[in-house]
């Protein structure tokens, strides 16, 4: 089954030609919520679980959280690697947003230049959206921007 592994990763958006289209997403779901679930859920849980003394139910809400970061991660790299094909860059590196600090200069300077090379190649005004974006929303800015590469005809 050698081809399978192939299959897989194009149906998760991880691979694909260079040039190809993004598929059009909402950039609400796909960038903000899970960090809106991320960021609150937990807390709501804590509060349950000290109006109810039963300390398990805080327990749920870190299951919770930490689903909604690997959500919001398996969002950030099918947005990164629709970027990549879409500028036609393979190449791309993806480690950065790993590193401290450096993932900062990476969404503020790196993927703003690449989405505006992808946006060029489809005719369109290399334009990004706002930096400021781009550092506290990096996925949903750059699913709108890629959503914009999406709603070109061709």
């Amino acid at each position: 089954m050698p081809g399978y592994g192939g299959a897989m990763q194009m149906g998760m958006g991880f691979a694909g030609g260079a040039g190809m289209k993004p598929q059009m997403r909402n950039a609400f779901m796909f960038g903000i919520l899970p960090e809106l679930v991320y960021i609150f859920v937990p807390g709501i849980f804590v509060g349950i679980a000290n109006a109810l003394e039963i300390g398990l139910i805080a327990m749920v809400g870190n299951l919770v959280q930490l689903g909604a970061l690997i959500w919001w991660l398996l969002n950030m790299f099918k947005g990164l690697a629709e970027m990549r094909n879409a500028a036609g860059n393979p190449a791309f590196p993806r480690w950065p947003v790993f590193i401290p600090i450096y993932n900062w200069i990476y969404w503020l300077t790196m993927v703003p230049k690449e989405v505006a090379k992808a946006k060029q190649m489809r005719g369109l005004q290399p334009m990004h959206r706002s930096l400021a974006l781009y550092f506290f929303f990096p996925v949903f800015a750059l699913q709108s921007d890629l959503n914009d590469i999406a709603a070109t005809p061709g």
